[in-house]
């Protein structure tokens, strides 16, 4: 998680290969659309299904 804007959470990708991908993935304010790009990228990358979940104002994506 990062502050609203700065594009911290996407270099979490550099480090996909210390985590069990075996589990789902959330991606929290997919209503930026740095965020759902982001999401949307690490779904194919690592070829999962991307469900984005819409709230009241916001919306976060699961991978699963």
């Amino acid at each position: 998680d990062g502050p609203g804007g700065s594009n911290y959470r996407n270099n979490i990708s550099k480090y996909w290969d210390k985590f069990n991908l075996e589990v789902p993935i959330i991606f929290d304010d997919t209503h930026r659309q740095s965020e759902l790009s982001f999401a949307k990228k690490t779904a194919q990358l690592l070829e999962r299904e991307l469900e984005i979940i819409p709230g009241h104002q916001k919306s976060f994506g699961l991978l699963r």
